[in-house]
């Protein structure tokens, strides 16, 4: 069963997207956010990534989605996500930056407007 929060991120069109998915996703023009959450049955925490998103794409209008539990450990790899849950930003194909672990809610600003002006 999907957790509620994951849920949340369903409706805020952030999709859980298989490891082929990703790679198109990726690959799309401007900037683009995916969420490398881990098991929240293992990382509490991936809870809290995935709720601080949905707000986060409130704030800001980005392509957004995240790897899917069988798609984790191919993304982890691929974009470097070393630290679960990662917030990986890619633009026009490029990981451009990354957050591991979860911040307060400054270093999500931060990082999104950082991003975004040089868009």
């Amino acid at each position: 069963m999907t957790h509620p929060a994951f849920a949340r991120l369903d409706a805020a069109g952030c999709p859980a997207l298989d490891a082929a998915a990703l790679e198109g996703f990726a690959a799309g023009p401007g900037l683009r956010v995916l969420l490398v959450a881990g098991d929240p049955a293992k990382r509490p925490e991936a809870v809290d990534a995935a709720v601080i998103l949905v707000e986060l794409l409130k704030a800001y209008p980005v392509a957004a989605a995240r790897a899917a539990p069988a798609a984790e450990a191919a993304a982890q790899s691929r974009f470097g996500a070393a630290v679960l849950p990662c917030l990986v930003f890619l633009r026009d194909g490029t990981p451009v930056g990354k957050l591991p672990g979860v911040k307060d809610w400054d270093a999500y600003r931060a990082a999104f407007d950082a991003h975004l002006a040089t868009a």
